[in-house]
């Protein structure tokens, strides 16, 4: 048996603290890729508050902008789930313009029966919307067609199909006092 005891290593806590912000700064510029849209958000926001004295975080402000906004949140997080994934969609935005020209020509144009309670429009555009995504969905996971291909073919065609169904146009209205009160809430 030796009577030597082992060499103690340093703790470290000293040099650490010397050493604290060149470590952070050094984790900035490593990690700056992944957080680079972070900052760049943090830094507009910064701007806008400033510019506006303030308006920015008022809670009014804060709410008006998720209201007028919910429905690009909305997709936002199905697209999140879709590329979490590994895939991408791009038709997501014709399938919604075309959904939002189906529901106002049933509402306005054929207002016949059913379509002239603008809920009932809404569950069957719902309904519809919801059939294109599992449709696309199927080519995607059963017949392993990229969702680049399936998305971008949706993408033209519902695009093809709005513009047939508005004739060439871009509106339809007057919409129903039903359908706006509905939409704001």
């Amino acid at each position: 048996m030796s009577t030597e005891s082992a060499p103690v290593p340093k703790s470290g806590v000293a040099e650490d603290v010397q050493q604290g912000p060149r470590v952070a700064v050094s984790a900035l510029v490593t990690n700056l890729r992944e957080y680079g849209l972070i900052l760049a958000l943090i830094a507009i926001m910064v701007f806008f508050q400033y510019t506006t004295s303030g308006t920015l975080f008022k809670p009014v402000n804060l709410s008006n902008l998720v209201q007028q906004n919910s429905f690009i949140i909305v997709m936002a997080l199905g697209m999140l789930l879709v590329i979490v994934s590994g895939h991408i969609d791009l038709s997501v935005g014709s399938v919604a313009g075309f959904i939002g020209a189906l529901a106002a020509m049933m509402m306005v144009i054929w207002p016949l029966g059913p379509f002239s309670n603008p809920l009932v429009v809404s569950i069957i555009c719902l309904i519809i919307g919801g059939a294109i995504g599992a449709g696309q969905g199927y080519w995607i996971a059963y017949h392993r067609i990229p969702s680049f291909i399936v998305t971008l073919a949706g993408m033209l065609i519902f695009r093809g199909i709005c513009q047939a169904l508005l004739g060439g146009g871009s509106s339809v209205g007057p919409l129903p006092a039903g359908f706006k009160a509905l939409s704001s809430g």
